[in-house]
């Protein structure tokens, strides 16, 4: 059995009852689960594309253009003639798909 006695939380100076092997009171316990579940799920969020290559749908002569938040990505017809353009920021590339107009480019399709 853990013998409990009264300790200072060096994180908020509160006064509580634990055991030697808590570092913190249980509420500074529970803010650092809650803060590493959100910096977990912000780094998730902002992590690059597996394929940050996206192909235009739209069929046009030439170059299109997309502008998402003052940058401009330019489709490039490739050697197959497949309007590509390489989007790294997740937040455009996820807004271009979702948009239908645009998607994934695989290099074994025709």
């Amino acid at each position: 059995m853990s013998k409990l006695s009264q300790k200072v939380c060096p994180r908020c100076r509160s006064i509580y009852m634990g055991c030697q092997s808590e570092p913190v009171c249980p509420t500074c316990q529970d803010s650092i689960r809650r803060a590493t579940v959100r910096k977990e799920r912000v780094r998730s969020q902002s992590e690059p594309p597996e394929n940050p290559v996206l192909e235009c749908l739209v069929d046009r002569q030439g170059q299109t253009v997309a502008t998402i938040g003052g940058a401009s990505y330019v489709f490039k017809p490739n050697g197959s003639g497949t309007p590509v353009c390489r989007v790294t920021n997740p937040n455009h590339h996820k807004f271009l798909v979702r948009s239908g107009h645009y998607r994934p480019y695989n290099v074994g399709e025709p």
